[in-house]
């Protein structure tokens, strides 16, 4: 299939929610290049869409994969972008304990960089990291917004009633299991975390039940001894209960970092005092009853 007489579509990568992912050759270009295809959109999704492309086109960050091009196939939008060896989800189970520095240097990089764009990835999993020619970690599908996400979801489900949307719940934050589900920066951290936990045991957590699970008290389960206690406390602390007890993405950066320099520093996230003005979804039950304590002994 060669579409827009100039992409010819050679071997499909991936399919998702959404779409799907080819490999393909610009003719025009004569040079490899990766195509998302993603489901049909009426004119207003397809406006949508374009905008959203005009939102991200001009980011330029070496662990983020920006689309290159933006077109439409019939009602289909579609991406093009470079082309990459693959994503993390084949390494899960498997990776050493330097790549897996490595790996958290480059997406919290990333995420980082995301961030201070005020841009939330939402939909941070092993499907989307994927590893350049360079050997680097690359996230992509950044910048849709929720109501983007919404827009496309429907009409996934109407074109196929089978269409299965719940692939990204396994790495949903608890927050967004709550009565007034509110995705903030700290969210793409906890999906960080379950994605290394994933990359660490081969495993989903929570048996991809997602973060609803610890939410209604479940313990984390620990994870293998064969990886140093400070890989080890890093994971956890991604996914904390608390959003705000979690890394920032330029946290995580600079601390993956220092250790694969072979450096031994503090986790600067540690012993993080919670602000009482932070509006964190997920509050602290053991803060709050002390905090009650604290005011019932100041009042008596």
């Amino acid at each position: 299939t060669i579409i827009q007489n100039r992409y010819r579509l050679l071997r499909k990568l991936g399919r998702g929610s959404f779409g799907e992912v080819w490999a393909a050759h610009d003719d025009v270009a004569d040079v490899d290049v990766a195509v998302k295809v993603y489901v049909a959109l009426d004119d207003n999704g397809i406006e949508e869409f374009r905008e959203e492309f005009r939102n991200v086109s001009t980011l330029i960050h070496t662990n983020i994969l920006r689309p290159e091009h933006y077109d439409v196939y019939g009602s289909r939008p579609f991406l093009v972008m470079p082309l990459c060896r693959g994503s993390v989800e084949g390494q899960a189970g498997g990776m050493s304990e330097p790549e897996l520095w490595h790996f958290i240097r480059d997406v919290s990089s990333g995420l980082a960089y995301l961030h201070g764009h005020e841009i939330l990835h939402r939909d941070i999993k092993p499907d989307n990291i994927l590893i350049n020619s360079d050997g680097d970690y690359v996230i992509s599908d950044f910048g849709i917004s929720t109501r983007m996400r919404s827009t496309m979801r429907r009409s996934s489900m109407r074109q196929n009633k089978d269409a299965d949307i719940s692939g990204t719940i396994a790495y949903m934050a608890p927050e967004m299991f709550t009565k007034s589900p509110s995705a903030v920066k700290a969210t793409d951290i906890w999906a960080l975390g379950a994605t290394l936990y994933e990359l660490m045991t081969g495993e989903l957590l929570f048996f991809g039940r997602g973060g609803v699970v610890q939410l209604n008290g479940a313990e984390l389960p620990e994870l293998p001894v064969s990886y140093s206690q400070d890989l080890r406390d890093t994971v956890m602390s991604c996914l904390s209960l608390d959003p705000w007890s979690r890394p920032t993405a330029s946290e995580l950066s600079e601390y993956a970092v220092s250790k694969l320099k072979g450096e031994n520093p503090p986790q600067p996230w540690k012993d993080r005092l919670h602000h009482p003005s932070d509006p964190s979804p997920v509050p602290n039950k053991k803060r709050w009853i002390n905090t009650v304590f604290f005011v019932l002994f100041t009042i008596s």
